[in-house]
């Protein structure tokens, strides 16, 4: 019985019931026979993970959500409450690098999944919430619909190369299947990762950004409150804030200024503002407003 394997690779990913391991591999078997590099490249980092890539690599459904929390001995898991609600969605999007055999067990299991934030930011929160550390909260539907994506686009692809006439009569392509297979990109099935809130280097290290009108209204807070720090006759309440002025233009300057520092102290800059200088700030709305636009 003559077999194809094309049509072989579209039976198994339209089987529900059919291993996403096997179904890879055969993927894989046909990627490298047609010489088509990117695909297979793609495929082993499905079959073996995507460890030590960068994030701009990763394909987008490999990016997922979960909820931030931390447990305290006392009162169970608690929330963690950010400064914005952007910043919240930044820091609960994180890359999963499992090879599909480890997905796939995840999206089997009942049990709550955790993930580790990355060191840098679990230092930071440790140190001001009395040594505990958030992680992400995750759950199996995450893992179904990475290998729901995997499955769609092995399907998509091996109907691109039937529709081209390649086959893979017998387990061999000729060479005119070989020539028609130049033309199908990997490009048209994986999503790469356009642009996200971090840079990563390797899978535990995160770097957060700010967009640019998000820095220009930042810069222009501080220049209101630099002007209203000559209404403030108090001196200690003058230097705290100036000193967390100062601060936060030392980190807008840096190339990689740290998020989670800029609007803790511009909490605190608030909270100051709004609990010793009520009937000064009232005079002063575009500050209130500089405020409201960035921590909501």
């Amino acid at each position: 019985m003559m077999m194809n394997l094309v049509l072989d690779l579209q039976k198994k990913a339209l089987d529900s019931n059919s291993s996403i391991t096997d179904l890879l591999r055969t993927a894989l078997t046909v990627a490298i026979k047609l010489d088509i590099n990117d695909f297979a490249e793609w495929v082993k980092h499905e079959l073996y993970g995507y460890y030590n890539v960068d994030s701009k690599d990763f394909p987008k459904y490999r990016l997922v959500s979960g909820v931030a929390k931390y447990y305290n001995p006392y009162q169970g898991w608690c929330d963690v409450y950010w400064a914005t609600q952007k910043q919240y969605d930044m820091l609960s999007c994180i890359p999963v690098a499992e090879g599909i055999s480890e997905i796939e067990e995840l999206s089997l299991s009942d049990n709550m999944i955790l993930r580790d934030f990355p060191v840098s930011t679990q230092r930071y929160f440790a140190k001001n919430n009395l040594g505990l550390v958030p992680q992400i909260i995750m759950n199996k539907h995450n893992f179904i619909g990475i290998i729901d994506n995997v499955k769609n686009n092995i399907l998509s692809w091996s109907l691109e190369l039937e529709k081209k006439g390649i086959l893979g009569e017998n387990m061999k392509f000729n060479e005119d299947e070989h020539r028609a297979a130049k033309t199908v990109t990997i490009n048209n099935y994986i999503g790469r990762v356009e642009r996200s809130y971090f840079q990563q280097g390797e899978t535990n290290h995160m770097n957060v950004s700010f967009d640019g009108d998000e820095q220009k209204t930042i810069l222009s807070l501080l220049e209101e409150i630099k002007e209203m720090l000559s209404q403030i006759h108090d001196a200690d309440i003058h230097d705290e804030i100036s000193v967390d002025v100062t601060t936060i233009e030392q980190q807008m300057k840096s190339p990689n200024p740290k998020m989670g520092i800029v609007y803790e102290l511009l909490k605190s800059i608030r909270n100051i503002l709004e609990g010793t200088c009520g009937s000064l700030l009232a005079s002063y709305p575009a500050i209130d407003n500089g405020f409201r636009a960035i921590l909501g």
